[in-house]
């Protein structure tokens, strides 16, 4: 904390990957506005598409994942609310009951136990599929095959796995405080509290009517067309060049 402080106070520019991260950073480590700069992440829309690929069921199946199913992409964390994302899945369930809740990320909780724990208690062990840590391969054809995608967090970074899912043509049912807050102000799919009844009240919106959902996404391609890496590195460049210039 010492040292990000004493970096915060001494750099020229300080940049981070959201307007809501730079936000924090300039009131926590007292850095004016002009000295901070926000440079987006990219998705790779390349391996990230909506178009099916001839492989795909192939590594669901390895996998041991069957459609229909819901997806939880990401590291486990306790910031990213697994058990209030357990309990709305429970809710989700009970007019959702061929649905089955992937979870495709290393369990990084304090108590790693605590996660399976908490999938016995509520009755969930059938229908609960821990993949754990997972190569990048695979991600593509997970986002794709998913029915939705949950990405929920107290306190995030850029939050590269909902805008990855939206890529593939999956909604994700998320928190604000992501990037994707900056490039889809307006995202349809954003819970402002996040308990478990509203989780599974997004969730039950998205699955009730495809037509609707997919008019709500209408926006998705042009928002992800615009998170190019090339524009990222570029935006690099300029503050890095602007650091230098005399």
């Amino acid at each position: 904390m010492f040292r990000a402080r004493r970096a915060a106070r001494v750099a020229r520019r300080v940049l981070t990957d959201t307007a809501h991260l730079s936000s924090c950073v300039g009131a926590h480590y007292g850095v004016g506005e002009d000295r901070l700069a926000v440079v987006p992440l990219g998705v790779d829309v390349h391996t990230f598409s909506p178009r099916a690929e001839d492989g795909d069921a192939r590594i669901l199946s390895e996998l041991g994942v069957s459609p229909p199913y819901v997806l939880v992409p990401g590291t486990v964390l306790e910031r990213r609310m697994p058990h209030q994302v357990l309990g709305a899945f429970v809710l989700l369930r009970s007019s959702h009951p061929e649905l089955q809740l992937v979870i495709a990320g290393a369990n990084r909780m304090r108590r790693t136990g605590r996660l399976g724990a908490w999938i016995g208690d509520l009755g969930l062990a059938e229908k609960v599929r821990m993949l754990g840590w997972v190569e990048e391969e695979v991600l593509a054809p997970l986002y794709r095959g998913a029915e939705l995608a949950f990405y929920l967090s107290r306190h995030e970074g850029f939050g590269l796995p909902p805008l990855e899912c939206l890529a593939c043509g999956t909604p994700v049912v998320v928190t604000g405080g992501l990037g994707l807050d900056d490039e889809w102000p307006d995202y349809p799919f954003r819970i402002a509290e996040p308990t478990e009844e509203n989780i599974a009240a997004v969730a039950s919106e998205i699955l009730a009517d495809a037509e609707a959902t997919a008019q709500a996404m209408v926006e998705a391609p042009e928002v992800i067309a615009g998170l190019s890496w090339d524009r990222s590195s570029r935006r690099l460049v300029a503050e890095l060049r602007r650091v230098v210039r005399p």
